[in-house]
């Protein structure tokens, strides 16, 4: 349409060449100095930070609780560790200034003074950005149970009846016929995993060995609902004695010993640590998620913000290039 009017005022093909020319000139110029706002984009940190989830129902007062923190883009980033006992209230602890993506909130005794359930989070500072909390993760601890009352023993031909009361539900019994190095271990244990019993009621457990030509000898010890362990409590004929074997010491516990470790306190603390290890894994996978959908993000703000910057000089470009074509198509139909 344009073109018709401009062909209707200017007969002359020469004087149209040369508005048409001009024109495109014009518009060209003017696009081009035509001033544009922009603004300096200055990133903002995102931060992020998690805290394991330890194993629940600790007897140790002292153990460590892992955090991953993560600032996009990098930047200096530093983390605090806290403690409340109600879950509300929180205070500082562990004051070692910690300035890395991964590490450990120490707890000791100077928290942990009793049984009871305790609660943790790790807050993680960025420079220019307001202080990211965790999530809270709780840890119950409490005390080893109390070893079974009321132990008897009594034979009759081939079959040993053992009584007990136990203030838990859960009871392991180990037999021996080695008077006087009886170690409870998996391999005297013969109620795997454990033995279901009454709380506070006398229980009785019948046994009838395979092999009656010898003489046994029991051990019983409570357990609780953490897999804690209580002290043995044995026969009274059992002789107590040092523990002499070297072959498995940190699997076996000699029958009335506490200076020993066992093998269910040892498995138990090999799976508490590879949970967290399994924790800390998935807390780096979610933050690598995390991570790439933010970076997809900031890809399509880059592209929105080039346009932003560079609309009006590629709209000059392509109009410069349709007045050219027109211009070239008319001075070859002259």
């Amino acid at each position: 349409m344009i073109l018709g009017i401009l062909l209707f005022v200017f007969g002359k093909k020469r004087k149209l060449n040369t508005i048409l020319l001009s024109t495109v000139l014009l518009f060209g110029i003017f696009t081009l100095v035509k001033p544009v706002q922009t603004y300096a984009q200055v990133p903002v940190a995102k931060v992020s930070v998690r805290l394991e989830q330890p194993k629940t129902g600790l007897t140790d007062r002292e153990f460590n609780i892992t955090y991953v923190a993560l600032s996009i883009p990098v930047k200096p980033i530093t983390v605090q560790c806290q403690y409340s006992l109600d879950g509300v209230n929180f205070s500082n602890f562990d004051d070692t200034l910690k300035t890395t993506n991964s590490g450990d909130c120490k707890v000791d005794q100077s928290i942990v003074t009793g049984s009871g359930t305790y609660y943790f989070k790790a807050v993680a500072t960025v420079e220019g950005v307001s202080p990211v909390e965790s999530e809270v993760v709780s840890v119950n601890i409490t005390n080893n149970p109390s070893p079974v009352t009321e132990y008897s023993k009594t034979k009759t031909a081939c079959i040993y009846t053992l009584k007990f009361k136990s203030s838990t539900s859960k009871v392991q019994i180990f037999r021996s016929d080695n008077q006087k190095s009886f170690y409870a271990d998996d391999t005297t244990l013969i109620t795997k995993p454990y033995l279901t019993v009454t709380p506070n009621v006398l229980s009785t457990y019948t046994d009838t060995p395979a092999d009656c030509s010898k003489e046994y000898y029991y051990a019983v010890r409570a357990v609780d609902e953490y897999s804690n362990v209580s002290t043995l409590v044995t026969d009274n004929v059992v002789t107590i004695i040092e523990q002499t074997q070297t072959s498995t010491p940190q699997e076996s516990e000699e029958v009335a010993g506490e200076q020993t470790t066992t093998q269910q306190e040892q498995e138990t603390t090999s799976t508490g640590e590879v949970a967290g290890e399994e924790t800390t894994s998935q807390q780096e996978e979610e933050t690598k998620t995390d991570t790439k959908e933010e970076t997809e993000t900031e890809e399509e703000e880059t592209k929105e913000s080039i346009w932003d910057k560079y609309k009006y000089l590629i709209i000059s470009v392509i109009v410069v290039v349709l007045g050219s074509g027109i211009y070239n198509y008319i001075r070859r139909k002259k």
